[in-house]
């Protein structure tokens, strides 16, 4: 059977901040036998200034990433749940009336959240492997509001040999980041935030997971030192993986 083809997109805060993310996905993918590819070109998707309000100069910024995706014959993985609403939701909204519009709905429609990729499209919902560790998730407002993506973090966390997941006291809260929202607001921000890192300090969690780099870093700004760390969903699987048995393929 022929490898899938990925076009694996990091999204502005992993490659930033968090490029560790990258090379986590990177390895867990590759070792699902999928065949994943990156493109340097592609920049900003536009959300940020979609947030705010400034449509016009949000198609200036995403018109261009826009063409690179349709040039791209097959899926496209993301690496934050709220960058692939933007192009899953927002791109036909975005683009509509404009000569832009259908290749945006083609694109709308190949384009996933790293979970929602592996279990909807490769049908994995165990990644091999041995992680010891007691974690508590936390599901972000665009991947559990927006993309409707749920099960598919919480399957793959599961199914991790070892782990045992807790519940986060009010996970369905929002962390306050919420993109332009902590800029916007950054009093009420990182008092959601502080709420949200005391909740998980009252778990038993060693540590908390998330498939948002955004609301990783909050948290984890959040957190008093010597508090649980924060590990994007890709890091957990990479770690796992790592640490498979021999025998364990």
């Amino acid at each position: 059977m022929e490898a899938p083809r990925v076009l694996l997109f990091p999204t502005c805060l992993v490659q930033t901040f968090l490029p560790g993310v990258k090379d986590a996905a990177r390895k867990v993918l590759a070792h699902l036998g999928a065949e994943v590819h990156e493109d340097p070109a592609l920049t900003c998707c536009g959300q940020p200034m979609y947030n705010a309000g400034m449509w016009e100069e949000a198609r200036v910024a995403a018109r261009p990433f826009l063409e690179r995706l349709a040039a791209w014959e097959g899926d496209v993985v993301f690496l934050a749940g709220s960058c692939t609403a933007m192009v899953r939701l927002e791109y036909p909204r975005l683009f509509h009336d404009t000569p832009w519009e259908e290749a945006a709905r083609e694109v709308a429609g190949r384009v996933y959240e790293f979970s929602q990729y592996l279990v909807e499209r490769l049908g994995v919902t165990r990644v091999p492997g041995h992680f010891p560790y007691t974690l508590a998730y936390h599901p972000s407002c665009h991947m559990l509001r927006g993309l409707k993506v749920d099960r598919e973090p919480r399957l793959l966390l599961d199914g991790l040999e070892g782990a045992e997941r807790v519940p986060w006291p009010e996970e369905e809260v929002c962390c306050g980041f919420g993109g332009v929202f902590s800029g916007a607001l950054p009093e009420l921000a990182e008092a959601m935030g502080r709420a949200k890192a005391e909740h998980l300090r009252e778990t038993p969690a060693q540590l908390g997971v998330t498939c948002d780099p955004g609301c990783l870093l909050h948290i984890q700004g959040s957190m008093d030192p010597g508090g649980p760390p924060m590990w994007h969903l890709a890091e957990a699987l990479a770690w796992a993986l790592d640490h498979r048995p021999a025998t364990d393929d």
